[in-house]
């Protein structure tokens, strides 16, 4: 078993939307939550809370090279006590990658991979 969760995804947009919707506050709260505050910077941080599941995670930003590729070093993060994982603050250390391809025509591919994840006690808890 690979150590990281990885997905290549296809979409019906142009590689700088998608790229957008991975990488902008207003895309972020479209998709994975709206209790977010994103930094567009390198080096800059961005904090990401799940208030129904008891999650946070607050990424730094790695590399930022848009349209096509966005990194994020976890350096925060703290899932519910009631989860009955060993260690809630797991996802420190790990890294998100998200890499855009625009495949034209008004088509893209994220490949998406979560270094480290595979590794973690939270893993039966993914969907893809």
């Amino acid at each position: 078993m690979s150590a990281n969760f990885e997905l290549l995804l296809p979409y019906p947009v142009p590689g700088e939307r998608l790229f957008d919707a991975i990488a902008t506050a207003d895309g972020l709260k479209g998709w994975w939550t709206h209790f977010c505050e994103v930094s567009e910077d390198v080096e800059g941080k961005s904090t990401f809370r799940f208030p129904t599941g008891y999650f946070f995670a607050v990424m730094k930003n790695v590399q930022r090279e848009k349209p096509y590729l966005l990194e994020w070093e976890c350096v925060d993060s703290e899932h519910h006590p009631d989860t009955g994982y060993k260690n809630l603050r797991d996802w420190v250390g790990t890294t998100i990658r998200f890499v855009v391809q625009d495949l034209g025509n008004g088509k893209s591919q994220l490949d998406f991979t979560h270094v480290g994840l595979a590794q973690l006690e939270c893993r039966a808890n993914w969907s893809s």
